[in-house]
């Protein structure tokens, strides 16, 4: 056998690229969710978190423009990975591969 795990074929190791699939879009929503609620607190809130301020009053803009941002990609991640967790799974439902 001149392959790379060739007596652990790939039908094994497809459980654990499911799990893998689970637990980043988990992970990355969890992040998401972080990054959307440090938004909030930074577009609404002062610093001791009671006092409502302006929309305008940030930080800094570029650092509101980076948690925008990876508060998309968090979610765009979420999102793909959670779709190719959803058509992983209805083809083990069917019993078939997507290869």
């Amino acid at each position: 056998s001149s392959g790379i795990n060739a007596e652990y074929g790939g039908h094994k190791n497809h459980a654990h690229f499911i799990r893998f699939l689970f637990y980043a879009s988990t992970g990355c929503f969890y992040g998401g969710t972080n990054i959307a609620s440090a938004i909030i607190r930074m577009v609404f809130f002062s610093n001791n978190g009671t006092n409502f301020i302006l929309l305008y009053y940030f930080s800094g803009v570029s650092k509101f423009i980076v948690l925008v941002f990876s508060c998309g990609v968090a979610f765009g991640v979420s999102l793909a990975v959670g779709f190719l967790l959803f058509m992983q799974i209805r083809d083990i439902t069917k019993n078939q591969t997507s290869i």
